[in-house]
């Protein structure tokens, strides 16, 4: 992936799910990912609304094991930061959100990689690779 020693970087909430859930597509590509993160010391940042996505299905699906996984990410991912909603970040989401017009969730975490000077932000919607102010990729 070639990302720099101690960089920071932010992490969509998709591949999470594709990493934990062994997504045939992603799985692999994540793992090295999660690898190279462990390997160079980066730190990793998402927001809290990464729980109300991660467990939507598996509460749905009553998928026990996942949901307690993911009701307790931060313990199983290495590195990892939660970042809470805050006005400030809702300022900022807003205004992503009527200039790219990015739904809701998607400009929450664009504004909390914004405001946590992130490097990059990994994810896997094309759509957000029209974001100015921090470098996506798109896995």
């Amino acid at each position: 992936m070639g990302l720099k020693q101690n960089s920071k970087i932010y992490i969509d909430t998709n591949l999470f799910i594709y990493y934990f859930e062994n997504n045939p597509n992603f799985a692999d590509k994540v793992e090295k990912l999660f690898e190279e993160i462990l390997n160079k010391n980066i730190k990793l940042i998402s927001s809290e609304l990464l729980y109300l996505e991660l467990l939507v299905l598996p509460k749905k699906e009553k998928n026990k094991k996942i949901i307690a996984l993911y009701t307790n990410i931060e313990k199983h991912v290495p590195n990892l930061t939660l970042i809470p909603i805050t006005k400030q970040t809702l300022t900022q989401a807003s205004e992503i959100r009527a200039n790219y017009n990015y739904k809701s969730p998607d400009s929450i975490h664009l504004a909390t990689a914004k405001i946590e000077k992130c490097d990059y932000f990994y994810g896997s919607d094309k759509q957000l690779k029209n974001y100015k102010d921090v470098k996506v990729i798109v896995m």
